[in-house]
């Protein structure tokens, strides 16, 4: 969770009315080197001071002309309040999905990944891609049952069993979680899972549940088990299921839910994992705050497991551990070191880092970024990757490509590039890369056959049929996030990083002007988001500012163009009814804004609340609290989605005050212009809905 505290986002505000194909091979951009100035200001300007810049601004690639803006109409198909609800399907999905947890089956024929989409199965010598479960969603954690037949997957709180070989569901396990961040699965026939009672929440509140996987019946629940455990671990026998409990190390009955006297010999004080060797003579423990620790259970001996920090995995006799940038591979039933195996790990010892060993202790198999690795033990290499990318951005348009008009998605990788994708199709139109440095922004302009993309100082215009850059300018700042063309496709608007402002560029004077600052209840609120651009039925850029009251502080809403503005009755006296996110409907007569008490939508006319919508729950934590991430109406209907600090996305009819339906989605979503699909993103993930062609 990042730390996002009172988030007051910028407003849209009418002022006066109403897998996938061959990859396409990169289009590499270069710079030239002419610079346009940063306004020197560092306060806000009021609105009649409109800063303009010093020097000669830089000059165009290819002289620009204004862009030709082609007017989008709503599709007959298009998603609205009234059929949002009953027939929007989920119809298409991009993306493999972030890779949560590996796992191989005992019997060593099969490695599964489990991802933002769903399960990833393979040849478990080969490693060839020989099966997927669709969950229809994102799984957090797997177990394979002692024979392997069957997969144990957690999905949003709750765990179900599923035929590997069929890829279907036979069974789901309910419990009181939110989420699943650990399953096991135990012969005899048990499945235990450890996760969190609430998502989001500041401390973790952590809870372990154990299931009788035959007839789906709850046997045992404990609440608020030991800080961010992931020791959970059957006995090889299945009779007795270990887990890091209340007081340490606690031991149950698998049958009964009975739980059993630990003796002295067996406690250590918060236990983060926990393996058992195949005969359950030895248990190795990692601790948070003890020494790592191997206890033989036949001689009651302990001795230290002083090559492990944190993360542990295991499978028959050989067991892999973390430190630093090492994957130490072990023997379960000596305890002594095999071989080190250097790594490009780089992240904490308590991160629960994704690894996995063969059972014949051949091929180790570790999660880092976005690449599962897979290595021979014996000869220290890398002999496949598993790719499983990640996406820190998305933006959806309607261009003409090829003279087709066609549905697309921007997808910002963090290697630094964009891909445009086919909505429909998933065909890859284009990858985009910059030669100076990372593309930090992007946007697809209002004649839709251009975009514009963003890096370091660095701003371009690039046709995409032609994949030629038309237009350049490079600035003495560096600008980091979402960019944003006026509606008249004339301006852009970025945002200052430092000082949170929004600038305006303007293509045809080449003028660059702070207009204004959203204002944020912290300082360490994500101001970047898309939605910080909002435009009224004018095409002008309104940003959010507060005016004091009797009562204390009400929202108001500024056009940066003319300095209209238009105040709420609503008053903020405290941080937690600070506004975090707004929109305005397509014709201008409804406001919407969220905070920590949920969702009110106005009427713009009238200044009249019309509705309070409290559906998502509030999440917080290390100083903040929040409820509602994102607001946004359909372009060509008042159907309402909101996007929750709780990870769900709502649609809403504001006419009624009724919710149509709520998709286990996050954390960001937005509509195509015409207002046919509505696109959801998200762990590695996006899927597109709408409604099915007839």
């Amino acid at each position: 969770m990042r730390k996002l505290a009172y988030v007051p986002l910028a407003v849209v505000l009418a002022l006066t009315s109403c897998v996938s194909a061959p990859a396409t091979p990169a289009i590499t951009v270069t710079a030239d080197e002419t610079s346009m100035p940063l306004p020197t200001s560092t306060t806000m300007p009021t609105p009649t001071e409109r800063t303009s810049p010093t020097s000669a601004p830089t000059t165009p690639v290819v002289a620009f002309t204004p862009l030709d803006v082609v007017p989008v109409s709503a599709h007959p198909l298009s998603l609205t309040e009234h059929n949002a609800g009953t027939e929007m399907k989920r119809l298409n999905i991009i993306g493999t999905g972030t890779a949560h947890d590996i796992k191989f089956s005992p019997d060593g024929k099969r490695f599964a990944v489990a991802t933002g989409r769903g399960v990833y199965l393979y040849d478990g010598s080969t490693f060839e891609q020989n099966g997927f479960i669709d969950v229809n969603d994102s799984v957090s954690a797997i177990a394979f049952s002692p024979d392997g037949n069957v997969l144990a997957v957690a999905v949003n709180g709750e765990a179900s069993l599923w035929n590997v070989s069929s890829g279907q569901q036979m069974m789901s396990l309910d419990g009181a979680l939110v989420s699943i961040s650990k399953l096991a699965y135990g012969r005899g026939g048990y499945v235990a899972a450890i996760g969190g009672t609430c998502r989001g929440c500041g401390s973790p509140q952590l809870a372990m549940i154990l299931w009788d996987a035959k007839t789906g019946r709850q046997i045992f629940m404990q609440s608020d088990i030991w800080y961010l455990t992931q020791a959970l671990e059957f006995t090889p026998d299945g009779r007795q299921l270990f887990f890091g409990g209340q007081s340490g190390v606690t031991v149950i009955e698998s049958e009964t839910g009975e739980e059993v006297e630990v003796e002295n010999w067996m406690k250590t004080r918060a236990p983060y994992n926990m393996i058992f060797n195949a005969d359950g003579s030895n248990l190795f423990i990692s601790s948070f705050e003890d020494t790592n620790l191997v206890l033989n259970m036949n001689t009651e001996a302990r001795s230290t497991l002083s090559f492990c920090d944190g993360d542990l995995a295991g499978i028959g006799n050989y067991g892999i551990c973390v430190k630093e940038q090492q994957v130490t591979v072990f023997d379960l039933l000596s305890g002594k070191e095999i071989k080190s195996v250097d790594t490009n790990i780089d992240a904490p010892s308590y991160s629960n880092i994704l690894l996995a060993i063969s059972p014949d202790g051949h091929f180790l198999v570790y999660g880092e970024g976005d690449v599962v690795h897979v290595m021979s033990v014996k000869d220290d290499v890398t002999i496949r990757n598993l790719d499983f990318p990640e996406f820190d951005g998305v933006e959806t348009g309607l261009m003409f490509v090829n003279g087709f008009e066609r549905y697309l998605v921007a997808m910002r990788y963090p290697a630094g590039q964009i891909t445009l994708i086919d909505l429909q199709t998933n065909e890859n139109v284009i990858v985009i890369k910059m030669e100076c440095c990372e593309i930090t922004g992007f946007a697809f302009a209002p004649d839709r056959r251009t975009v514009a993309i963003l890096g370091d100082h660095i701003l371009q215009i690039l046709n995409v049929d032609s994949r030629q850059v038309i237009y350049e300018s490079k600035f003495q700042s560096d600008f980091s996030g979402p960019i944003a063309f006026s509606p008249d496709g004339t301006k852009i608007y970025l945002s200052q990083s430092f000082e949170n402002y929004i600038l305006e560029f303007d293509l045809i004077t080449k003028s660059l002007e702070k207009v204004g600052k959203n204002f944020y209840a912290y300082s360490y609120a994500d101001p970047f988001a898309t939605d910080n651009f909002h435009f009224n039925a004018q095409g002008d850029l309104v940003v959010l500012e507060y005016e004091n009251s009797a009562d204390g502080q009400n929202p108001s809403f500024r056009d940066v163009t003319t300095d209209q503005t238009i105040v709420l009755p609503y008053a903020v006296i405290a941080d937690p009814q600070y506004l975090e996110s707004f929109a305005l409907n397509q014709d201008g007569t409804y406001l919407a804004f969220g905070n920590v008490k949920g969702i009110f939508v106005w009427d713009v006319t009238s200044k009249r609340q019309l509705l309070h919508l409290d559906k998502h729950e509030r999440r917080g934590g290390d100083g903040w609290i929040g409820a509602i991430k994102s607001l946004m109406f359909s372009p060509k209907s008042d159907l309402l989605v909101s996007i929750g600090w709780d990870q769900t996305t709502r649609l809403w009819n504001i006419k009624s005050g009724i919710e149509l339906r709520t998709l286990n989605v996050c954390c960001s979503a937005s509509f195509t212009p015409d207002g046919r699909y509505l696109v959801t993103a998200g762990d590695g993930v996006i899927r597109v809905w709408g409604i099915p062609e007839p």
